[in-house]
Parts: structure tokens; C-alpha cells; sequence
């Protein structure tokens, strides 16, 4: 019995998690779901000007302009075929400091014709404000 289940872990360590799961988008995250996808759709089409809007002015830097621009020309204009959202989750804060606000963590794995691209998205909420 003990052999069974060591091999089922094995298997599952090897086949389960060679690509990851849809999870659900609920209405409290939805909003912030369509502006990470803008977000990511300017940075697809090679619109980094466009793209930048979407960037909280606090932590928009050369390094993160020249990340973004090295991402652009990695993705070299490709079309993707497909997406799903593999991380969804959020985090409301009160502070007496700077108030209410919500962290989302967003991320959405873009299938392209020569692979996949994972896309990592941190956003703020403050007020109706995303950042």
C-alpha cells in the first residue's frame, strides 16, 4: 500500500503540474482582471507609451520603462491564441495611513505559436482607481 501511494505522488509530481489549472475570476476581482488584460494587451501589441498609462507613477522608473521595452521586443509582436487566468486573489487593507486600499495578484498564462508566456500582475486599488 505504502509503494501505491509513493507511486501516485511520483505521478502526480511528473504529469500533474506540467501546466497550470484556470481558476475562476469572481465579481470582486473583475475589474482589476480587465485592467491587467488592457494592460497586457498594449504590452502584446507593442504599444509601450499606451502600456506605460497603466504604470503607478510611484514605482515608474527607467528600469522598469527598460523592462517593459526589453518585454515588448522578446514578444516581437506575436499573436496569442489563447489565455487563462491562473492566479487570482486580493488583499483589502485599512490603514490609518493611507486609508483603504486593495492589492490584486493577477496572473494569466498566453499561449503564442512558439509557446507560452506567464504574465505576473501586482495592482492597487485605491478608491475606483487602479495602479
Amino acid at each position: 500500500m505504502k509503494f501505491h501511494l509513493l507511486y501516485f505522488i511520483i505521478f502526480i509530481g511528473l504529469f500533474g503540474c506540467n501546466s497550470p489549472n484556470e481558476v475562476p475570476v469572481f465579481d470582486t476581482i473583475k475589474p482589476a482582471d480587465k485592467f491587467a488584460r488592457q494592460f497586457i494587451d498594449q504590452v502584446i501589441k507593442g504599444n509601450q507609451d499606451s502600456a506605460l498609462r497603466f504604470v503607478d507613477p510611484a514605482v515608474l522608473n527607467d528600469e522598469s520603462k527598460e523592462f517593459l521595452s526589453n518585454t515588448i521586443l522578446q514578444i516581437n509582436y506575436a499573436k496569442p491564441q489563447s489565455y487563462k487566468v491562473v492566479e487570482s486573489r486580493f488583499n483589502t487593507t485599512i490603514s490609518s495611513n493611507s486609508g483603504k486600499f486593495t492589492i490584486y495578484n493577477l496572473a494569466y498564462d498566453y499561449t503564442f505559436d512558439r509557446g507560452n508566456i506567464l504574465f505576473t500582475v501586482t495592482i492597487k486599488e485605491v478608491g475606483k482607481n487602479y495602479l
